[in-house]
């Protein structure tokens, strides 16, 4: 994203994966950190059975707008 000039605060969709309760709860904890409390991006969440490598509990997949 620096690479581009865009920040967390040009997110607009997030979709998040998790495999348990646990995650889910360190996600909720992350996007406080992350985003803006005013203008969070719109997210859907899923609990899946397993998301990319062994051992991983938490896939992103996300969109950010970029300024010109």
């Amino acid at each position: 994203m620096q690479q581009v000039g865009a920040d967390f605060d040009h997110m607009v969709k997030a979709t998040y994966y998790v495999t348990d309760n646990a995650s889910s709860r360190l996600l909720g904890t992350i996007r406080e950190e992350l985003y803006n409390p005013r203008r969070p991006p719109a997210a859907s969440k899923a609990l899946v059975k397993g998301v990319g490598k062994n051992g991983h509990s938490l896939m992103l997949d996300m969109i950010a707008a970029v300024p010109k």
